[in-house]
Parts: structure tokens; sequence; C-alpha cells
């Protein structure tokens, strides 16, 4: 095994066979001049052995992240194992083993997968209900305070209603959709603070006609706040009410039947609306919360247009991360 140097380069980005861990090493590595120690190459960028370390993390084990029915893991951990690699990614996983860096397949504790007290409680007909209003009970609210701002999107306005403010108030109660916390006979008001959470929220393609309204409550709203930590949340993560809220909120629709639940519970006690979660949150590396507010509130007056503008994709961004493909 050789001595990796934490300090200094060891290897670079053209030492990799793997495309996708050499494109993941030009992400960590300096761009020089210097001769490579282990290809001789003087184009890839260097990687000391931090970042070689922090590398081999991110390929191999972040990269085989596997997002299930309520949470996920990832497959691959750190540490001496049997990993069977595709023959193209062999011989990179050879040479960071001269390094003593390897993989083992991982086991993950299964909370992480949704083995929750709490979410079995929510997700059962039997005790969905009774599951939702200790949800509605044990969160704390938020308040959002007159003159607050927070935007709300829209696709295809129609012609000349553009500045209309029932535009941007929740669909009608002839609406259809089912979503995250609106069904049929409960609409919901959906909005955030975070311009860009609209649009990923809205799924807004290059040719949507879009307008973003700026919205602010006339009077203080109180709101139930899914995104803040509980004092009090049992032993162990397999008894935590606030981690199974977050793995519902970052479950696809099959969830949407425990977010109806949940509302009606919030809406019960008197309370305007929810603050929860966006799906979209991990992407922006922090938790953005979206607002849901019950019924009409724009209707209501308890909320006005303060603006509306024209919004259009000019360009799109992505940050990625590549992992290896595992056989069977």
């Amino acid at each position: 095994m050789e001595t990796i140097d934490a300090a200094r380069p060891v290897l670079c980005s053209e030492c990799f066979r793997d495309r996708g861990l050499s494109l993941e090493a030009l992400k960590l590595g300096a761009l020089s001049p210097e001769t490579c120690p282990n290809c001789g190459s003087t184009n890839g960028a260097k990687l000391t052995g931090q970042a070689v370390e922090e590398l081999a993390h991110n390929f191999f084990v972040l990269g085989t992240y596997v997002k299930t029915e309520y949470g996920g893991a990832t497959t691959l951990r750190s540490g001496p194992g049997n990993v069977h690699f595709a023959s193209w990614l062999q011989p990179d996983a050879a040479l960071l083993n001269k390094f003593g860096i390897s993989h083992r397949y991982n086991a993950p504790r299964t909370w992480r997968l949704g083995e929750i007290e709490q979410l079995e409680s929510l997700k059962e007909p039997s005790t969905q209900r009774a599951a939702a209003e200790d949800v509605a009970k044990r969160f704390p609210h938020r308040v959002l305070a007159e003159g607050e701002t927070f935007y709300r999107l829209r696709i295809g306005v129609p012609l000349g209603k553009e500045s209309e403010p029932s535009q941007y108030d929740a669909p009608p109660l002839t609406s259809t959709s089912i979503g995250r916390l609106n069904q049929p006979g409960f609409p919901v008001l959906y909005g955030s603070q975070d311009v860009e959470i609209c649009v990923h929220e809205c799924r807004v393609t290059k040719a949507d006609n879009c307008y973003l309204a700026t919205l602010k409550p006339k009077r203080a709203l109180c709101l139930l706040d899914l995104c803040r930590h509980l004092d009090d949340d049992g032993p162990t993560p397999f008894q935590s009410l606030y981690i199974a809220v977050q793995l519902i909120f970052s479950a696809e629709e099959h969830s949407y039947h425990i977010g109806h639940a949940i509302a009606r519970a919030a809406q019960s006690t008197g309370l305007d609306g929810i603050a929860y979660p966006s799906y979209f949150s991990s992407l922006k590396r922090d938790q953005i919360p979206n607002l849901a507010l019950f019924g009409y509130p724009v209707k209501r007056g308890d909320v006005e247009l303060y603006c509306a503008n024209r919004l259009s994709l000019e360009a799109a961004a992505y940050t990625m991360r590549l992992g290896p493909c595992l056989l069977g």
C-alpha cells in the first residue's frame, strides 16, 4: 500500500479510465503544468491525498444513492469488500486500493428507508387521521407577517387577465387536480419565498407562458411549520416524527394522501396554512419552505397582489454527480 499525502498531489484526473470518475476528479483537482507522480500527465487536474479521499467518497458512496418509496440510502460505503464493478472501472478501483481506499456494499439503517413508527401510522388508513392530528399538534407555528412578500407562479394565464388578482388565487372548486396538499373540494394556494423553487415546482419549460405574482398578506397568517425540528422527537430515528415528515415531503405522488390528511388536520385547528419542505430543497443545498394557504386567501382579502411580472427562462445550469455502475 502506498502512503497517501494529504497535502501534495498524488494522482490527477487523467489517471482514471472511467469518464465519470475523471469528470468528478476535475471538480476537485487543481490545473497546473506540474507532472502527475502517477501517470506523468501535465494536463490533468492534480489531486492531493485529501482530494482523492473526497473524490472516492463523492463517486463511490454519494454517487450510489438510491431513492426508495420513502427515503433512500447509498449502495456502497467505505471499507474493504468484494464489490463487482464494470470492467472499465476495475483498473481505477485497483489504483485507489493502492492508497488504502476501497468500498463495500452498504446495509443501511432501515429508518432511512422509511421504517419509522410515525410514518407507518400516517400511511395506514385506520390510524392516519389520529397521526395527522398529532402532526398538527406537535409541530410549531410560523407567522407570515403582514406585508411580508412571497411568490406564486402561474402558467397559461388567459390573455388580458395577467393583472387580475383572482388569477393568482387557489384554483377554482371545480378543479380536479390532486397535489401534495390540495385535492378536489380542498383548494390550496401554493407559493414560496424563493423564485427558483417556484420555477422548479411548476416544472416550467422554455415554451411556457409564465407569470410571477408577488403577493403580500394583509394580516398576519399563522402556519403549521413542518420545516422546524421538534424538541421532543422520540428516543431514536425509528420514532422520529420530524424525520417521518421530511421523508413524506421528499416522496412522490404515492405520499399525497398523507399530505391531504395533515392539511385537513391543520385547517381544523384554525391555522391559515402550512409551511413545508420543498421537494427541491436538496437541489438548493438548503431547506426552502413552500407555503400552502388554505382556501381562497386572495378572494377573502387575507392576501393581496402586490405586482405580477412576465417570466421566461433564459438559461438552465445543472450541477450533477456521477457514480459507478455496479454489477449484480
